[in-house]
């Protein structure tokens, strides 16, 4: 019973577009609130305390939460797609199995959120989402769905992205600085000018990737390990790969015009009709590296063993 005189606090939950109320809360915030396995698609949740909240399989999808905090907040199996969450917080959150197809997290900080955990059909679905300048440092993002995701400028530095599948997503200017990418999936994408110092791609598929004018070696620049990664057909033209570490990669029919391969580890690595017009090889051992039709005589400060054929 409320006392005459006292106020009632109460929290409306409006449908963004016709107003309808979806429901009435007896509260004054929504942090740590139960609503699991709830539908709440299309509502206005802009700027709204969600920190805490149990929201496992539930349905946000179409909903407005621009601004809204979702910290600590758990969201496995949630469903965001075509939601609007720009600037969202949503720090240290779990998101197994969470879908944010075609969401709109442009400025979301994620920062150590769990997107993954190496399992199979796990991983967050971020398919076609607008990540623009999001953060998501230290994120675990094992096996996480990112076709087609748009990460220009996003913060993905120490973030866990092992066996995750990121083809034709665009991450130029991305930071991903002592970023995990094993066996990652990056087919088509475009990394130019990214900052992947430190990075670990071993085994990354990279085929038909952009690497224009990225960082992955050089001054001030812990090199990239590109052991065993595939970059067939990749072009890096201006890369900057100065003592990177590809033992055993796939480099056939990549442009690699004007990049600087200083110091490289290429031992064992497959060069064949790549472009290497300008690049340079200062101190590279060419020796167990495959270059069949390369045009190596354009290349600069690159040391040809005799006895290797049909290099040009």
């Amino acid at each position: 019973m409320t006392n005459r005189g006292e106020q009632v606090l109460m929290i409306e939950i409006r449908h963004k577009d016709s107003g309808v109320v979806i429901r009435s809360i007896d509260a004054d915030t929504l942090a740590g609130v139960d609503f699991r396995e709830d539908n709440f698609a299309g509502a206005d949740l802009r700027g709204q305390d969600l920190s805490g909240a149990l929201l496992q399989g539930a349905d946000f999808s179409d909903c407005d939460l621009r601004e809204a905090s979702l910290v600590g907040a758990q969201l496995q199996e949630a469903n965001f797609s075509n939601a609007n969450m720009e600037k969202a917080q949503l720090r240290h959150a779990r998101m197994l199995g969470t879908h944010f197809d075609h969401a709109n997290l442009d400025g979301a900080n994620f920062q150590a959120a769990k997107l993954g955990d190496g399992n199979p059909a796990r991983g967050a679905v971020l398919s076609h989402a607008s990540l623009k300048a999001a953060r998501l440092k230290s994120c675990d993002m094992r096996r996480a769905e990112f076709h087609s995701a748009d990460l220009r400028d996003a913060d993905l530095s120490h973030a866990d992205l092992s066996d995750a599948c990121v083809p034709y997503a665009n991450l130029s200017n991305a930071n991903l600085e002592s970023a995990v990418l094993l066996c990652t999936n990056m087919r088509g994408s475009n990394l130019s000018n990214a900052r992947l110092c430190n990075a670990h791609l071993n085994g990354a598929l990279l085929i038909d990737a952009t690497l224009d004018g990225a960082q992955l070696g050089g001054n001030n620049c812990p090199p990239a390990n590109l052991n065993l990664a595939n970059l067939t057909n990749a072009t890096l033209i201006g890369a900057n790969l100065h003592g990177v570490s590809m033992r055993d990669a796939t480099l056939r029919n990549a442009n690699l015009t004007g990049a600087d391969l200083g110091e490289a580890q290429l031992a064992g690595s497959i060069l064949r009709h790549a472009d290497v017009t300008d690049t340079d090889f200062s101190d590279v051992d060419l020796f167990y590296v495959a270059l069949t039709f390369s045009n190596l005589s354009q290349a600069k400060n690159a040391t040809v063993p005799d006895w290797k054929k049909n290099v040009r």
